[in-house]
Parts: structure tokens; C-alpha cells; sequence
């Protein structure tokens, strides 16, 4: 398996990680519509959206050693030609920019049928070295109280007392760069 992260900056992609927010929120959780998609679901420059991408090869093309023309390659995406056979949008956020130093991930959820081996912490790292190299000090968000335990394994620390939204208990949690 093979995952990539794309930063949704094109309608298209933006599209692709709102359709993912729609299958997990909307109708797994059954979030209303009326809650999950808000103003900052567009292209602007008040928030970043991104989409997890899985590719899974044939098992015979991550064994090949012979290099002739139908090896498989990567592709300027960084995808792999000849023996793709499924690609899946798996995971999907967005990150909101607070100030020049740090920013909210919100909207973050991974499809049910991919959870629990590794695309979150994957979609996190990604998100964390993305946005330390351009000078981030804080992600910060609002996790759902039991989904906290993740975030805290990935290093992020409870900073508020649980609140209620949209009838969920959540905490503030926040991750400072240059911390496990």
C-alpha cells in the first residue's frame, strides 16, 4: 500500500477530500450537512485542505528486481505506473490558519474500512512536517474526547477541560514543533 498526501489545491482535489468528509461525517456519523460543511469548505487563504490518497500495487510488482521497460516507475505524483490497480481516497482535513504561527487541524477523519493501521498517524506526520518547515510553532485542535488517546500517542497534549460540541465531548489538544 502505498499512501500519498495531496494539498486539495485545485477544485478538483478539494472535491475529492470534501467527498471523503461526506462519507465519514455525514453518513457514517450522520453529522447534519447543515454542521459539517461551513464557509472555509472552498479555496481561499484562510484554510488548507487536504486528501489521503491509497494505492494498492499487485503483490508481484513490490517483488520485481528486473529492470526492463515494464518495471514499474514513479510517476512525477509519485504514484506508480504498470501495476496500479486500485487507487482510494482514504483520509481527509483541513487546517486553519490561526496566525503566522500556528494553525487548527479541523475536519480530520480516515473511511472506517482503513482505520487502525496507520493512515491517521500517516496524514499527521505528513501534516506536522508540512507545516514546521514553513515555520508553524503550534498545531493545534479539537479533539473528540474518545478519540484523544490517538492524538496523544502522536504526541499532542490535552490543553483546555472537555466542552461540549455538537452534542460530543471534546478537549483542546496541541502539539508544539520539536516535540515527539
Amino acid at each position: 500500500m502505498l499512501m500519498k498526501l495531496h494539498l486539495a489545491d485545485t477544485a478538483e482535489l478539494l472535491e475529492r477530500a470534501r467527498n471523503v468528509r461526506e462519507q465519514v461525517f455525514t453518513i457514517e456519523k450522520k453529522i447534519p450537512r447543515s454542521v459539517e460543511v461551513d464557509e472555509l469548505d472552498c479555496l481561499n487563504d484562510s484554510c488548507d485542505h487536504f486528501v489521503v490518497e491509497m494505492v494498492e500495487l499487485e503483490e508481484s510488482s513490490m517483488n520485481e528486481t528486473v529492470l526492463d521497460e515494464t518495471e514499474p516507475r514513479a510517476t512525477g505524483n509519485g504514484l506508480i505506473e504498470n501495476k496500479q490497480i486500485e487507487n482510494a481516497d482514504i483520509c481527509a482535513l483541513r487546517c486553519k490558519r490561526i496566525d503566522d504561527k500556528c494553525i487548527q487541524l479541523q475536519r480530520f477523519c480516515v473511511m472506517k474500512e482503513y482505520r487502525g493501521v496507520g493512515v491517521g498517524r500517516f496524514a499527521l506526520e505528513q501534516i506536522e512536517n508540512y507545516y514546521w518547515a514553513k515555520g508553524i510553532e503550534v498545531i493545534t485542535l479539537d479533539a473528540k474526547f474518545h478519540v484523544s488517546e490517538f492524538y496523544e500517542k502522536c504526541g499532542y497534549v490535552v490543553v483546555s477541560e472537555p466542552f461540549m460540541e455538537a452534542d460530543l465531548l471534546h478537549v483542546v489538544m496541541e502539539k508544539r514543533r520539536g516535540t515527539k
